[in-house]
């Protein structure tokens, strides 16, 4: 898996086409912008995350993540060179909503899971914000797989409900505080 994008729409780019890769791009923003989301990631990662969330239409969100996937990906070049995707089961009231897949190679595990068609989602209030409700919407994880993940997006842990030799991780766990979750195996 690796992220797609082209040149210049690393912020949003709402056209209804494919860029034009001739046209101009504010090469000097978007670094800007990267400088200044590294900054705040290492004062207070949290606050960035909550501020990336709630302003994601300025488009640092899609930045944010794009930074997040290509390092990662820099990182484990064997993981994507040679391992297999494989689409996991999704089970319960939403699992059309969900997108996910599985890769792996040499020990090496990373998943990754979006959000898709929200506004069939229900929504629940909390904390006086709207969240999506995801009910009991599960990913069915293969039984080899780890019990603890760790996000790449947000460093936070994931842990995986084992019953017998299955193993479910509930939807709702991987979109707390942001709406895409890449997991890697943790330890």
């Amino acid at each position: 898996m690796c992220p797609d994008f082209y040149q210049g729409s690393e912020l949003w780019d709402l056209r209804l086409v494919d860029p034009d890769n001739r046209r101009p791009v504010d090469f000097a923003r978007r670094m800007q912008l990267t400088r200044e989301i590294e900054r705040a990631e290492a004062v207070d990662s949290d606050k960035l995350l909550r501020d990336l969330v709630e302003h994601w239409h300025d488009g640092r969100i899609k930045l944010y993540l794009l930074q997040k996937a290509i390092r990662y990906r820099r990182e484990h070049a064997a993981l994507f060179q040679e391992g297999e995707f494989e689409p996991l089961e999704i089970a319960g009231e939403c699992p059309e909503h969900v997108v996910s897949l599985f890769d792996g190679v040499m020990g090496n595990r990373f998943w990754c899971w979006r959000q898709d068609w929200l506004s069939q989602v229900p929504e629940s209030s909390s904390r006086g914000r709207i969240e999506s409700d995801w009910k009991d919407t599960e990913v069915m994880l293969p039984s080899e797989s780890p019990s603890r993940w760790r996000s790449i997006l947000t460093g936070d842990e994931v842990v995986v409900q084992n019953e017998g030799d299955k193993r479910r991780l509930r939807v709702s766990a991987l979109f707390q505080r942001f709406p895409v979750a890449l997991l890697a195996a943790a330890g």
